[in-house]
This record gives C-alpha cells, structure tokens and sequence, in this order.
C-alpha cells in the first residue's frame, strides 16, 4: 500500500517526466525557427549536447539525496521554473522576414 507522501512524489515524477519529454521533442523545431540558416546545424547541436549532458547528470542528481532527501526534487523545480522564466525572453518571429 503507498502511504500518503509516495503519491504527490509519484504525480510530480510523472509531470515532470512529461513535461522533459514534450521540451525535448519541441526544442529541435523550435530551435530550427529560431536561428538563421547558416547558424541553424551548430544551434540544434548545441541543444542536442545540453540536452544529453542534462540526461547524463540527472541520475547524479539523485545521489545527492543522501545529503537532503528533497534535494533532488528541489533542484529539478528550480532548473524548470529559471527555464520557464528565461524563455519569455526569446524573442518572437512571427511575421518578421528572416535573415
């Protein structure tokens, strides 16, 4: 039986889980808008190399549970929150001619 704080934990998990694999699909597309054509290769390379640094250094993360147990679940919410925020700062393209 799952006691009462294993259920939140599940329910922010599979969020979270969600929500990295939508950001992880939408970010080539996104990023291919975004830059310029002769920028374009070096910007999704870029995003491909943070995105798998990120997914090599998430199960670190976890290790550091033995220091505070909420840790990990703390610094995944404030990576995603600075995300967030920072990317009301890109700017928009729509009907704006490329370079």
């Amino acid at each position: 039986m799952m006691d009462a704080e294993g259920i939140p934990r599940i329910i922010i998990g599979m969020v979270g889980k969600c929500t990295i694999s939508a950001t992880f699909g939408i970010i080539f597309v996104y990023t291919a808008e975004l830059y310029p054509t002769p920028l374009r290769g070096v910007a999704v390379g870029i995003c491909a190399l943070s995105a798998r640094i990120g997914g090599m250094v998430c199960p670190l993360v976890f290790i550091l549970s033995v220091i505070w147990t909420p840790i990990p679940l703390v610094l995944f919410t404030i990576v995603s929150i600075l995300t967030a925020i920072l990317s009301f700062f890109l700017p928009e393209t729509k009907g704006l001619r490329m370079p």
